[in-house]
């Protein structure tokens, strides 16, 4: 038996060493070897048949994107998706985006994919718009809420619903004031915004005199990568927010992590969980059943989903692998043989036939959705008529039902897609072409053409369906806004008059009978003159005529001194910048130049108010609660205190402002 081929082998055959074979077969340092010294090496290694370990695992890697691989629930679901993977033969690459939209576009933007099989996001992606395009070339799976604008598969987790759990519980437990607590809410982390609505919502349907009170904190991204306790020390921050409000009775943490945090805050202040205090999280990460108190937690079964990720991903690579195979088949056949099958008439019609199936079913869904957004619409309008509901109701109400509709039910969903797809231009195009392809074949007779007819008016129906559901919402939105300012109007029209009427029936009965003691009032004022409440503005809503202009009279005016002015109150950001540039103070780490700090000790005589606008103009300020403080100089010659958020910039950023000039 032949033993497998090694790099020695290639060394002595070539006369170098292994070391250098290795260096040439992996393509690094190739300027120190000649080319001829590089063409033998890799001869004899095609010709005994070796191959490096990155050509044995290509098409065998699964990359994996996480926020943070330190997040319990994040390295619970990515050991699913590494569990499955090493089982189907497929290793993985993890990789840490900090939920940074950055990060994440150049992670996929390096990524090898002649050795990715295909992508897992361990969250919703947060590169919307690059994922679509890139599913076209690789498969990708998401684990998280679904997304559409993002076009790919998603292994669902509902977090709403989840979110409804909790609520329920709390409420059955008698809590009317419940406090959510989370890290950073934005349209990066949808899973959290989701069960907060989730919460929001239960409490609206089941315990509407309750109320949920949203606490967040937000953290730096610097932060997210250095402090691996992060989750734990803000759940600690807000459960010291949350105990100022002596309402509350229950608390809901996004996460068992945040939770911990919490319970341990509520400890230190002398308070008993669940006594005191009801606590949920969400996750049952392992350590949620090793602490002193049993936590109350939601198990979104995170492994499971990790695995069906995987399975998933396979589902596509395989299918792609098969339809790829399948295609190189009908080429080698196409290239072999002088005569092909042609489809037939009959099988022409099956396929239009399954086209039209497909697309009847459309319409039906769209229309539902346009008689349900015209319904909510009528029953918000004779809501709001009859005086039911206030305006921050309807309002409100109107904005939850469009919620629902379409972004909820399974028809808004549709057209949301249908929306993306098929109403842009391109779609459009694309759809029109297909059908002309189809139309342009030679066995379109009968009753095909009859089908392909019937495609095209389908078509024709959806567009339109599309069109009949945009035109209610606006019809919709034109109405409730028109009742709502009729409506406040009315209110007031009609507070007036009541308090007009009010006012005369008092009066009247106090002349009718003066000084009488059985009166509910005081009547000593029986024989005053009182004047009748108004009922109408007192000036005229009409628009006043704008006076005309008079003439200037022809005197010799100066021009203004425009650079006078400018250097007596105008921003100097280039000169400022400069002065800055030369003597920085730098944060504790180095990296970044403190505006705030340099600017204060600067010379009196430079530090004006008016500097503050060029530097918020041209500099972007950080994110969060923090504020510093400007020791400026007015035009007065009095110092005077300006806060702002920091500004934190790089020297680079500086050198770069000054050459721009």
């Amino acid at each position: 038996m032949n033993s497998k081929p090694t790099l020695r082998d290639i060394a002595e055959a070539t006369g170098v060493s292994t070391a250098s074979v290795s260096m040439i077969l992996n393509g690094k340092s190739l300027e120190r070897f000649s080319s001829q010294r590089v063409a033998s090496v890799l001869a004899e290694a095609e010709r005994i048949g070796y191959r490096t370990p990155s050509a044995r695992c290509a098409g065998k890697q699964i990359a994996v994107l996480s926020p943070s691989v330190s997040n319990p629930y994040h390295t619970k679901m990515i050991t699913g998706i590494d569990a499955a993977a090493h089982a189907a033969g497929y290793h993985t690459a993890i990789y840490n985006t900090y939920w940074n939209p950055r990060t994440e576009s150049h992670l996929l933007d390096t990524l090898d994919y002649s050795r990715v099989a295909g992508i897992i996001f361990a969250m919703t992606p947060i590169q919307t718009a690059k994922v679509r395009e890139l599913s076209r070339r690789v498969p990708i799976v998401a684990v998280g809420d679904r997304v559409a604008d993002c076009g790919i598969d998603t292994v669902d987790v509902d977090n709403f619903g989840a979110a409804q759990l909790v609520a329920k519980h709390l409420i059955d437990l008698g809590h009317k004031r419940i406090a959510y607590l989370s890290t950073a809410l934005n349209e990066h982390h949808i899973s959290r915004m989701r069960r907060g609505e989730g919460l929001q919502d239960a409490y609206r349907r089941w315990c509407p005199e309750g109320s949920v009170t949203i606490c967040s904190h937000v953290n730096s991204l610097e932060a997210e990568i250095s402090t691996p306790d992060l989750e734990y020390r803000s759940g600690m921050e807000l459960a010291y927010k949350c105990l100022r409000n002596d309402k509350i009775t229950g608390i809901v943490a996004i996460n068992d992590m945040v939770a911990f945090g919490v319970l341990d805050a509520l400890q230190r202040e002398g308070y008993r969980v669940p006594e005191d205090f009801s606590l949920c999280g969400f996750d049952n990460v392992t350590t949620s059943g090793y602490q002193r108190i049993q936590l109350t937690t939601v198990d979104n079964n995170t492994f499971s989903h990790g695995k069906s990720a995987f399975n998933l991903l396979l589902e596509r690579i395989e299918g792609g692998l098969n339809n790829r195979e399948e295609r190189q088949k009908q080429i080698d056949e196409l290239k072999h043989c002088d005569t092909l099958d042609k489809l037939t008439s009959q099988q022409v019609g099956d396929i239009i036939g399954v086209i039209h199936n497909t697309l009847r079913g459309v319409p039906i869904d769209l229309r539902e959705l346009a008689l349900e957004e015209r319904d909510n619409g009528d029953n918000l309008r004779r809501s709001m008529q009859s005086g039911s509901i206030s305006v921050e109701q309807a309002l409100g109400t109107y904005h939850d039902e469009y919620h629902r509709s379409f972004h909820e039910s399974d028809s808004g969903r549709r057209f949301e897609d249908a929306f993306q797809v098929i109403v842009t231009d391109e779609g459009r195009r694309e759809i029109d072409e297909a059908v002309r392809d189809i139309a342009q074949n030679p066995y379109l007779e009968g009753e095909p053409g009859i089908l392909l007819a019937q495609v095209r008016a389908e078509l024709k129906r959806i567009y339109e369906g599309i069109e009949d559901v945009r035109r209610q919402i606006r019809i919709s939105d034109e109405a409730v806004s028109r009742l709502v300012r009729q409506q406040t109007d009315t209110h007031y029209r009609t507070m007036l008059d009541k308090l007009h009427r009010l006012f005369v029936r008092a009066s009247d009965d106090a002349k009718t009978h003066p000084g009488s003691d059985e009166r509910p009032y005081r009547t000593d004022t029986g024989t005053a003159q009182f004047q009748a409440l108004p009922s109408r503005p007192a000036k005229s809503m009409a628009r006043a005529a704008t006076a005309g202009l008079d003439d200037a009279p022809s005197t010799n005016v100066n021009a203004p001194d425009l650079k006078a002015m400018v250097e007596m109150c105008g921003p100097r950001l280039t000169h400022m910048i400069g002065l800055i540039r030369r003597d920085p103070v730098k944060t504790a780490d180095g990296r970044f130049v403190d505006f705030a700090a340099s600017f204060n000790r600067l010379p009196r005589e430079e530090r004006r108010e008016s500097e503050l606008i060029g530097f918020l103009s041209a500099l972007r300020t950080q994110d969060g609660p923090a504020t510093v403080a400007w020791h400026c100089v007015s035009i007065d010659g009095g110092e005077r205190v300006w806060r702002t958020r920091p500004i934190l910039t790089t020297e680079a950023a500086l050198d770069e402002i000054i050459e721009e000039g």
